[in-house]
């Protein structure tokens, strides 16, 4: 692959790698469906340690930028399309671990959880439980269809969100289901995803209608442990 990369003068997180990989596809150097070179031949040109380029390989693949071909190495997704939202950029390039993805979205979901069940009145639950039926039944189906079953995944935490009243944290859960699509995808379609996945949604519905706070909290808690488990063993 003949492209440009800039050498890393002393060792750094594993960030700097990403910023440097999503420069690449952004200016069209790196393009959907090309293979990128070795995590050993990454490394040595840009002057870090192989795990760092590893983590940063892992979190891109987590995003769905990139894809692993066992045994032939990473490559750009055929079907991943850089979205040009100008705060999806930066937030991107401030993600350093799989471990930072975990992190965020478990930290939105329980404040987002926190204020529904301070703030929403009895009422707008049964909107929020609607969604979470139709995600049951999505997933349900004989004819699975793992695109509808992600998008009704989406709208039930869009939902959460709304229920808080507070437009800023709608467009940011937004933001952030838009970077977890790809891993929700895999999980959902891995064994017993579905399952565990609408265990975990009714649980933290529940807790919500009964407003129990530590409930709703073990329940997301669980949730995100599970899912990381699964990203580490992907």
């Amino acid at each position: 692959m003949a492209v440009e990369l800039e050498r890393i003068e002393r060792q750094h997180v594993a960030d700097v790698v990403i910023d440097q990989l999503l420069d690449l596809m952004i200016t069209g150097k790196l393009r959907s469906g090309e293979k990128l070179p070795g995590e050993s031949d990454l490394a040595g040109r840009l002057g870090v340690g192989r795990n760092s380029v590893r983590e940063a390989l892992k979190v891109l693949q987590t995003l769905g930028i990139l894809e692993r071909h066992q045994g032939n190495g990473s490559y750009v997704a055929e079907s991943y399309k850089m979205p040009f939202d100008w705060m999806l950029f930066p937030l991107l390039s401030k993600i350093g671990t799989s471990q930072d993805l975990v992190e965020l979205r478990r930290v939105i979901e329980l404040g987002v959880t926190e204020l529904v069940i301070e703030k929403a009145c009895v009422s707008s639950f049964d909107r929020l439980e609607a969604k979470l039926n139709a995600f049951e039944r999505a997933g349900a189906r004989d004819d699975f269809d793992v695109d509808e079953v992600v998008q009704r995944d989406v709208e039930f935490h869009t939902c959460l969100a709304e229920l808080t009243g507070n437009s800023a944290l709608v467009e940011l859960s937004k933001l952030v289901m838009k970077l977890f699509q790809p891993s929700m995808k895999a999980h959902l379609t891995s064994p017993e995803g579905f399952e565990v996945s609408a265990s975990h949604h009714r649980s933290v519905f529940e807790a919500i209608t009964t407003r129990d706070r530590d409930q709703a909290r073990r329940s997301i808690v669980a949730a995100f442990e599970e899912w990381k488990r699964f990203i580490d063993v992907s």
